[in-house]
């Protein structure tokens, strides 16, 4: 079962609230040069908000 959007959005904040404490500043995580803390936070958030846009066409598409 795919996740709620609001589970997506808990998991966004976690991460933003992580980045923030280590200093990581949001970048495309497609960058090159990136240190790996950089990279895999930036991919986590990068992946979540992929996940987040799928979980609201399903929710639009089944609430009609």
């Amino acid at each position: 079962m795919a996740k709620k959007s609001k589970e997506i959005r808990k998991q966004i904040r976690a991460i933003r609230q992580e980045m923030k404490e280590r200093g990581i500043k949001t970048v495309s995580c497609f960058n090159g040069g990136l240190d790996d803390g950089t990279y895999r936070a930036n991919y986590a958030l990068f992946r979540l908000k992929l996940e987040l846009a799928e979980a609201l066409k399903a929710e639009q598409a089944n609430a009609f």
